[in-house]
């Protein structure tokens, strides 16, 4: 089944969430935002090696890509802000959250938890390149990914709590709608589209991570064209 590796990742991501929801309401308010600072640095981590991969292709390659990466990005940051993605991502959060009734009466963070958990989960090379395998059969990639997910799910529910878990059902919709692309359209994926995705992937990564430890409040779910972009930019250049 082609979709395997996606369903895999959204379920494992999904059980995750709500283990972590579980064992949430026993933590302090205070303890959970330590959890999420601590998470935050982890993700800035992640978001760090992710762009230094970036650059460690040859000089001219590096420099090809760091031109579509910046157009895709001024670009796609434009679409996304005239398409509001960020605002309906937390509507849709504030909808599920204004249905959930805390029994501790604890304020909720449904929203957060949602647009948080779906950026981190959903943006990146690992997302794209195993989306890719996948579509070639090979679901190894996006298994080993789901257990890396399923581990920061855990923590990341116990700090935001149930909205972790509906990142699931957008993981799923995402990385199975690439495995599709994929198998559609695989000759318009080419290396330097995919190095340029994962470049931009990385970019976005960094910006989640400065707004989990509180330094910015960037509209990151308004960058998401911009990981898209990259397919269109490397067609047109080439």
């Amino acid at each position: 089944m082609v979709l395997t590796g996606a369903i895999v990742n959204a379920v494992v991501v999904v059980l995750a969430g709500l283990a972590g929801t579980f064992f949430r309401r026993g933590i302090p308010e205070r303890m959970a935002e330590t959890v999420k600072q601590g998470v935050g640095i982890c993700v800035l981590m992640i978001g760090v090696r992710g762009a230094i991969a970036a650059v460690t292709a040859s000089e001219a390659v590096n420099a090809y890509i760091e031109v579509i990466s910046v157009l895709c990005m001024a670009v796609g940051i434009v679409i996304g802000e005239l398409l509001r993605i960020d605002d309906w991502m937390n509507r849709f959060g504030e909808f599920v959250q204004s249905r959930v009734r805390r029994e501790d009466g604890s304020s909720s963070r449904v929203g957060e938890g949602f647009v948080t958990a779906t950026m981190l989960f959903c943006i990146g090379a690992w997302a794209i390149t195993g989306a890719i395998a996948s579509a070639g059969g090979d679901h190894t990639s996006l298994i080993a990914k789901s257990v890396v997910d399923g581990i920061t799910a855990l923590i990341l529910a116990t700090a935001l709590g149930a909205g972790v878990c509906l990142s699931g059902l957008a993981l799923l919709i995402y990385e199975g709608g690439l495995t599709l692309l994929a198998c559609w359209a695989g000759a318009f994926l080419s290396p330097a589209a995919t190095q340029s995705m994962g470049t931009v992937g990385a970019l976005l990564i960094l910006m989640i991570s400065l707004n989990m430890l509180g330094i910015t409040r960037i509209r990151v779910a308004n960058c998401i064209p911009a990981m898209f972009l990259p397919i269109l930019a490397c067609l047109f250049f080439t």
